[in-house]
């Protein structure tokens, strides 16, 4: 095979705007990136012998060096140089020292603009002979450690600008005007946009160089109709922050994207998940094309129809006009014969054959005299029978469509470059201190792309981590001075004992891979590992075991003692309940890493988001993210100072052991809150103690299977919960000491700003809720003793006139719940009202801190434009009623155990009903409202009659009943709604919910709901008596009709301002009711007419235990651990595969899993 450099002049043209002149007079053009170093540019020189070097004035002294290097000094001697001052006039300079012409005679203007063939549209070849003769070289990496030229023919070019002509006209048209910033040098920047935008008569507006701010202000300036990307800069038009503006729509329902109409990118994969946000946020589809250099650029490419995108997910389209794509079978030997394709979804080896594949590779060492021709690379990537091996692994479904799953070759993949690890290998291993390594590519989510990882293994075993650390950063400059950037190791260094290889001495990859996912046992041979270097591999081994259990004992008993400085006498007991729930949930995280070990649903935007903070670039967000940076901040945080564990501290699995860590936070502070609650009821000082009631109720909530789920996956609802019960301890403290300090207001006002830093809605619980009870607490220390004995009143007006005088000087009514009936609750309200604008001052001295991170809040939505930091079009706040029917039957069937009491006064009720009838309408109650007993024996006005007829004797709850059903069936019938998110993804349960019950009987799903809206209190005569359990009474204490009014009040705001309903919403409103359950004792029933029961003797042994502890809590824990095994079960063990109506399989043919 003739080889046209041979025989024509070639030229080396590292810029990427000045090629075109080149093609006219038959030259053969070098493309090479401005971006190489000397060394990369020596190698390109010396296999290249280029006749004349065409270089950018800042590119010339890399070049200089490159051409001293060079041993044939005669012939680089001779070689015409020109350098182009890319910052002068439009028609370069010719550098002093230089020849004032160009080989073939004409100036600067002619070579830049030729009077001969580009002018023509049709053809770029300026006679048919010249058809076979090369035309371009390209660099392409190779598996044997340096780059190789791509020898591309003038037929090649044609045929590849044939076919993408073809598919310009049918999918899109003509284009007009598009954005040139992908390089030139890069056969996807030659063909599809330098060559192709002259084949369609369209104008690029060329960028000199990326940015994505420029990039966007380009496309409205311009009015651009076609983008041309690297996926990337798709995930960036997807997520950042930065475009957000511009995505926004004006007047006229366009945003700056309206000229778009469509995009292209290629080069590395790119998720599907991505091309749909880039379509909902922007408004336009993304073609995604395969290709590479050998192939002379497209094989094959999307459609952009809606019907493309649906049944083409995941795959890389359908072969171009004049394209074949072949699956290989196993069979093939590639060595004779005709190639063996492979059957319909079978996976193999793809191949590629067309009239725009490579002549052959430019030989190693090129055309020097006296060079050996090397055709072994040719011979092993084309067949004999014209078929190109790429390298890569996929599938061919029936339709034609290419599923890529897997890749042959060990390039890595950066952005649109191929990096060959054999070349960083040899460059590593150069080195004195290394023994041996191997590179691979680790995939980064946030940027879409690989990184170069090395493995690396030292001569001297005995250097200390110092040494390495300092090995490492001279490794890493190695790198970077003797390559181009993207061949840098981003991914990091790892020192590892051994490269795993073959027994033929390959490196096994795949093993390096599978090292990078730390699980359990990963982990503790990270530590033995470190261990037998120190000759402590026995001890370092059992502490890999045993580190995991007794780590969060330490640090747990630090909380403990911060919240509860005096607790000594039990605090072995109450660590055992978070060590409990830190080892189950250690336990469900090494499940899911070993299942699921890449970022999953939501975690493809919030693992990416805590790597892109813990490379320090902590300005970049992900648009996609609605909640704040919380979460991030303080796993990258904890993830820094863990320095007893082995791995990388940003790696999918050490971020989501943090949520492993936080649930057994939630089990301590949960137990502590409860502690404060019940010191609170019985009005005692916090002396330590802490009751059995409070560790079991501690260890339930974190067993919550809303929360537990979550502990082996990086959400942030974990630790949201995990700042809400700091924050609630600390009010707890606040309302249990007579008067707050100016330190306790401050803290409280950083605790808030904590937990708003993990969730928005978090503001109700901080504000609303606690701020609410701040307030109750502060008005009731308002109270004051009556100057004068009350006169008794025997007129409403007087009654309703003695109620406000009461109110006023603090003594609001604030009963029981246990004998609280509907009216308690509004009178509880009122009084509080009133007595909050009497006594406002000490009112506000008291939520001062609550009114302060209100302010914050509201400054930091008016500053965002929003609550919501990203996605604002899909989380706009509403009104969603409904919500507040969905949460009834939640509590229910997580709550069931609870319903003990309850079922037993139903019986009790049912069994004693005349009683309990006279008991309603006899029993004379004092302090009700407004309404009491007259205190004297005159006649009472008919006021107040009335009054005590409506209030005492609850003629209004049958109506009230009535009206809550006619209510809920109104809210249900006008204010349900159906967030597209909702039906949109059939992984979470909520999917099957919806539709399966309320999509499909709307009327009887109403009735079930509002059924559950109000459970029936239990009449006075009903109520059970308060029994000790533990030490004291405190844990039966039931709270007041305050508490829960307001803790009503923060539910409702934050639920039905929510669109979207998510079971994980739930979560603080179940927590804080959980908390305030009082304990139940089982000898409450001796008095009743179940007492008989309780004489069995089974069920006797049962009662005398459950006089000491609330057997509740077992059947609660024994329930939780139930669902718990459940839905980790289904989301280990059911895994499924998205597939198309044709049976196609979608998104890349990744596991699904089920989840709440």
């Amino acid at each position: 095979m003739s080889l046209a450099i041979s025989k024509a002049p070639g030229v080396q043209i590292p810029k990427r705007s000045i090629s075109d002149w080149a093609f006219g007079p038959g030259l053969t053009a070098t493309l090479v990136s401005p971006a190489l170093t000397t060394d990369e540019l020596s190698w390109v020189l010396q296999n290249a012998r280029p006749r004349v070097i065409v270089t950018a004035r800042a590119c010339w002294p890399a070049m200089e060096r490159a051409l001293d290097k060079q041993d044939d000094r005669a012939f680089f001697g001779s070689i015409k140089i020109f350098t182009v001052d890319t910052d002068g006039d439009v028609y370069p300079l010719v550098s002093s020292g230089a020849a004032a012409e160009s080989p073939v005679g004409h100036d600067w203007k002619h070579l830049l603009c030729p009077p001969g063939p580009l002018r023509f549209s049709t053809s770029l070849l300026p006679a048919e002979a010249w058809l076979n003769r090369t035309a371009l070289i390209l660099w392409s990496s190779g598996t044997s450690g340096r780059s190789k030229g791509v020898l591309l023919s003038h037929h090649s070019i044609n045929s590849s600008l044939a076919s993408l002509w073809i598919h310009s006209d049918q999918y899109s048209g003509r284009q007009e005007k598009w954005l040139g910033f992908v390089p030139f040098y890069h056969i996807f920047g030659f063909v599809a946009i330098f060559m192709l935008s002259i084949c369609t008569g369209s104008a690029v507006y060329l960028m000199p160089s990326f940015s994505l701010d420029a990039m966007l202000a380009a496309i409205p300036k311009h009015k651009i109709t076609y983008l041309y990307m690297a996926p990337p800069i798709a995930v960036m038009l997807a997520k950042s922050m930065a475009v957000e503006p511009y995505a926004r729509k004006n007047d006229k329902g366009e945003n700056s994207f309206a000229s778009v109409s469509a995009g292209f990118t290629g080069g590395a994969p790119l998720g599907h998940e991505i091309i749909v946000q880039v379509y909902k946020r922007l408004g336009f589809r993304i073609r995604i094309g395969y290709g590479m250099s050998e192939a002379g650029s497209i094989a094959s490419q999307h459609g952009l129809t809606e019907r493309d995108m649906h049944f083409q997910a995941g795959t890389s389209g359908q072969p171009l006009a004049g394209v074949e794509l072949m699956i290989a079978s196993d069979q093939n030997d590639f060595q004779g014969g005709q190639t063996k394709p492979a059957l319909t979804n079978t996976p193999g080896e793809i191949l590629i054959r067309s009239g725009a594949l490579m002549s052959s590779y430019l030989p190693l060492g090129g055309l020097s005299p006296g060079a050996k021709v090397d055709m072994a690379p040719t011979l092993e990537a084309l067949t004999p029978d014209g078929w190109l091996r790429t390298g890569d692994v996929g599938t061919l479904d029936a339709g034609g469509h290419l599923r890529i799953t897997d890749r042959i070759k060990e390039l890595i993949k950066v952005q649109a470059y191929q990096v060959a690890p054999a070349e960083l290998e040899a460059l590593l291993c150069s080195h004195s201190a290394v023994a041996d390594t191997g590179v691979i590519g680790v995939y980064d989510q946030s940027e879409a792309t690989e990184w170069p990882r090395a493995f690396v293994v030292v001569r001297d075993r005995t250097q200390t981590e110092h040494q390495l650390r300092a090995l490492s950063e001279e490794l890493k400059q190695l790198v970077e001075a003797k390559t181009v950037k993207y061949k840098w190791l981003i991914g990091g260094i790892v020192f590892v004992e051994q490269i795993p290889k073959s027994p033929s001495g390959k490196i096994l990859r795949r093993v390096l891979r599978d090292e990078q996912v730390p699980g359990l046992e990963t982990r503790a041979k990270g530590l033995a590992r470190l261990g037998a270097m120190l000759e402590l591999g026995p001890i370092f081994g059992l502490m890999a075991n045993i580190l995991p259990v007794l780590t969060p004992i330490v640090v747990l008993a630090g909380v403990e003692h911060l919240f509860l400085p005096q607790a000594g006498q039990k605090l072995s007991v109450s660590l055992a309940s978070p060590a409990l729930v830190f080892t189950l949930a250690w336990a469900w995280l090494s499940f899911v890493t070993v299942h699921v070990p890449e970022p999953y649903l939501d975690e493809i935007f919030h693992v990416p988001q805590a790597q892109t903070y813990c490379r320090g670039r902590f300005l970049e967000w992900d648009d996609k993210i609605t909640t704040p940076p919380g979460l991030y901040l303080l796993s990258i945080l904890a993830m820094k100072v863990r320095l007893l564990f082995v791995g990388d501290p940003c790696s999918a699995f050490m971020l989501r052991s943090f949520n492993v860590w936080s649930i057994a936070v939630v089990a301590l502070l949960a137990s502590l809150c409860r502690r404060r609650i019940e010191a609170s009821l019985a009005r005692k000082e916090n002396r330590g103690s802490i009751s059995s009631y409070s560790i079991h109720t501690g260890l339930n909530i974190a067993l919550f299977p809303l929360v537990f789920f979550f502990s082996g996956l990086y959400y942030t609802d974990v630790l949201s919960t995990v700042s809400i019960l700091a924050a609630y301890a600390h009010h707890l403290d606040r309302i249990n000491s007579s008067s707050s300090s100016l330190i306790s207001d401050f803290v409280a006002i950083l605790l808030g700003i904590a937990a708003l830093f993990m969730r928005q809605t978090n503001i109700f619980w901080v504000v609303v809720y606690m701020g609410g009870l701040e307030t109750v607490h502060a008005v009731k220390q308002s109270k004051t003793p009556t100057d004068a004995k009350m006169v008794p009143q025997s007129t409403l007006s007087g009654r309703v006139n003695s109620a406000l005088q009461k109110y006023s000087r603090g003594k609001i009514h604030d009963p029981p719940i246990s004998s609280c009936w509907p009216d308690d609750i509004i009178f509880s309200l009122f009084s509080i009202s009133v007595a909050v604008l009497c006594n406002p001052l000490r009112v506000l001295r008291r939520v001062w801190p609550h009114i302060t991170i209100m302010a914050l809040f509201g400054g930091f939505v008016a500053w965002n434009g929003g609550v919501v930091l990203g996605d604002k079009s899909n989380h706009v706040a509403t009104i969603h009623l409904a919500q507040m029917l969905y949460i009834w039957p939640l509590f229910a069937l997580f709550s069931v155990p609870l319903f003990i009491p309850s079922l037993m006064s139903g019986l009790n009720t049912l069994i004693d009903l005349p009683s309990q009838l006279r008991a309603l309408f006899t029993t004379k109650e004092c302090n009700r409202g407004i309404e009491g007993s007259s205190g004297g024996g005159g006649e009472e006005a008919s006021g107040l009659k009335w009054a005590r007829l409506f209030f005492t004797y609850r003629i209004y709850y049958f109506p009230y009943i009535a009206a809550t059903f006619i209510l809920s069936a109104l809210v249900v019938k006008l204010n349900t709604i159906v967030h597209p998110f909702t039906l949109a993804d059939n992984r979470h349960y909520m999917f099957y919910i919806f539709r399966y019950t309320i999509r499909s009987h709307p009327v009887l799903i109403a009735s079930s709901s509002t059924g559950k809206n109000e459970r029936k209190p239990s009449p006075p005569g009903g109520r059970s008596s308060v029994t000790a359990l533990d030490v004291d009474s405190t844990p039966c204490i039931p709270t007041t009709a305050s508490t829960v009014a307001i803790l009503f009040l923060a539910t409702s705001l934050s639920l039905i301002t929510a669109p979207l309903v998510e079971p994980r919403y739930f979560i603080i409103p179940w927590v804080m009711w959980r908390l305030l359950v009082p304990a139940w004792a089982m000898q409450d029933l001796s008095s009743t007419p179940l007492s008989f029961v309780t004489k069995l003797p089974l069920i006797s042994g049962m009662v005398r235990f459950g006089n000491r502890y609330d057997v509740r809590l077992f059947i609660e824990t024994a329930w939780f651990l139930a669902v718990n095994a459940a839905t980790m079960y289904i989301f280990i063990a059911k895994a499924y595969t998205w597939r198309a109506e044709d049976g196609t399989i979608l998104d890349g043919g990744r596991l699904q899993h089920f989840m709440w």
